[in-house]
């Protein structure tokens, strides 16, 4: 099973999107990296509607050992910006 710990509540739309598919990752897989190839997926079937696309501004970053990992929103320059959620095993 995983784990989500949600860090940054906006409600723009591409957040918005986000945490929905953030939310449905234990239905899809029980293991971290499952979960992150789906999140990687998913993310870049999201419809462009600023100057940048989704899979640009949400990136995931893989912990060391691979039992969780974080994703990141970054900004238009590729700086991370603030910490969308953290993805780890219970």
């Amino acid at each position: 099973m995983i784990n989500i710990e949600y860090k940054s509540k906006r409600s723009n739309l591409y957040e918005l999107q986000v945490r929905t598919i953030i939310g449905s990752l234990p239905f899809y897989s029980e293991e971290v990296e499952g979960a992150a190839r789906v999140f990687e997926r998913s993310i870049e079937k999201l419809q462009r509607r600023s100057v940048a696309f989704p899979a640009d501004c949400y990136k995931l970053e893989m912990a060391e050992d691979y039992k969780s990992f974080t994703i990141w929103h970054r900004k238009a320059n590729g700086d991370k910006d603030r910490v969308v959620a953290v993805v780890s095993n219970k």
